[in-house]
């Protein structure tokens, strides 16, 4: 019998927190699944944890292979899916029992619908939690926000998305993408969705207690630039291309604004007057945007002088 649900898991050096994982999956209400699991060359016990799962429950299929990087681990992930619906989910997170049963109401509600969406739960370091709730109405009101800048929910997790889609489109992750891989691929495989559904439920439990923190340093800003870039291309190509060509512009400027104030943090300003501290500034960034991507600039001057106040106020205003 087809499955309804596969569940997809990356795993590298997961051991400490995949059994709660692999535990909230085998509880769920809703037994229609499977689980498929590629360890990406872990240098821990994640594959002997992972096995064990897959000794008790013929549900459970567990993959190992040599270090090969999130990219390529989740295409071959949807490459064994044998689902009606993917449902992406990180090893380190876990989920209410109640999850999968929930998905499946939204797709029985909504027959014609591609995604759906739930809410998810943040958890903190000491087990504070917060329920981050990022409504949408429709499919149109979901690609605007997820263009913008980080308005909705941009990961694979807390969705259910139909197999079909994915198939019939030929969506895969991008390789020449090294930040914002989800993002890009769900910009694409969205777009061609018939229909994109809401459900008020919060039962994705995003565990951040062993995240790295991700500071808006240059060096991760400069990823942005690519990676919209390439979404941009996308929906150029698109026959409503310009529904969304402001909000992926706006996305673009807000980077290059963070990416002015981050340089900010390279300078020593102390040996400059108000002027001269700020041309340096400006030069500089304008000079890597010229190296990198020169339309950008051209396209985008505009918008950017005006946040030039900002920037200016920033350093010099106390």
């Amino acid at each position: 019998m087809t499955k309804k649900f596969s569940i997809l898991i990356p795993a590298y050096n997961a051991q400490k927190y995949i059994d709660k994982c692999l535990t909230s999956i085998i509880s769920q209400t809703f037994k229609n699944f499977e689980v498929i699991i590629i360890d990406d060359g872990s240098h821990d016990k994640t594959f002997e944890v992972c096995q064990e799962y897959a000794n008790k429950d013929n549900r459970f299929k567990i993959y190992h292979q040599e270090n090969s990087g999130v990219i390529v681990t989740r295409n071959k992930l949807l490459s064994l899916a044998n689902g009606e619906w993917i449902v992406f989910i990180d090893a380190d997170d876990y989920v209410d029992s109640t999850y999968l049963a929930n998905f499946h109401e939204g797709i029985i509600k909504h027959p014609q619908t591609d995604v759906v969406v739930c809410d998810y739960i943040r958890v903190e370091k000491h087990n504070r939690t917060q329920t981050i709730r990022k409504p949408f109405k429709n499919k149109e009101d979901y690609l605007k926000k997820l263009l913008g800048w980080r308005t909705i929910n941009t990961v694979l997790w807390a969705k259910a998305i139909k197999n079909k889609l994915i198939i019939d489109r030929k969506i895969k992750f991008e390789n020449n993408i090294h930040l914002g891989e989800d993002l890009c691929f769900i910009s694409r495989l969205f777009y061609y969705a018939n229909d994109i559904t809401y459900i008020p439920y919060a039962k994705y439990y995003w565990n951040r207690a062993n995240a790295n923190s991700l500071s808006l340093s240059t060096a991760l800003l400069n990823n942005y630039i690519p990676l919209y870039k390439t979404i941009k291309d996308f929906y150029k190509n698109q026959s409503d291309y310009k529904l969304y060509a402001a909000t992926i512009d706006n996305t673009i400027v807000r980077v290059i604004q963070e990416l002015f104030l981050a340089k900010i943090g390279d300078l020593d300003t102390s040996t400059f007057s108000i002027d001269e501290s700020l041309l340096t500034i400006i030069n500089k960034i304008r000079l890597n945007c010229i190296k990198r991507n020169c339309y950008w600039l051209i396209i985008l001057s505009e918008k950017i002088e005006r946040n030039l106040k900002k920037i200016h106020n920033k350093l010099f205003i106390r």
